[in-house]
């Protein structure tokens, strides 16, 4: 079972997930639980973090990972 889908049956089950850690409008910890959220419908709380320089040309837009789903099914 994928990560995400382990987070959204737990979601389901009605545990919270922990806090994502964002730096400005970039994810750097919790990619999973926030995509769990968006499909569950309950969005997990906010933490400052900090970006690695070194993942900064790892990037992805949210609407490229919508993308790469809908083909999923």
């Amino acid at each position: 079972m994928s990560p995400r889908r382990v987070y959204v049956v737990r979601l389901n089950a009605g545990e919270i997930a922990p806090p994502i850690k964002r730096d400005g409008n970039v994810i750097v910890d919790g990619n999973h639980r926030y995509i769990a959220g968006l499909v569950q419908g309950t969005l997990p709380d906010v933490q400052a973090g900090t970006m690695a320089l070194s993942k900064a040309s790892q990037i992805k837009l949210l609407r490229e990972i919508f993308r790469r789903f809908s083909r999923l099914g």
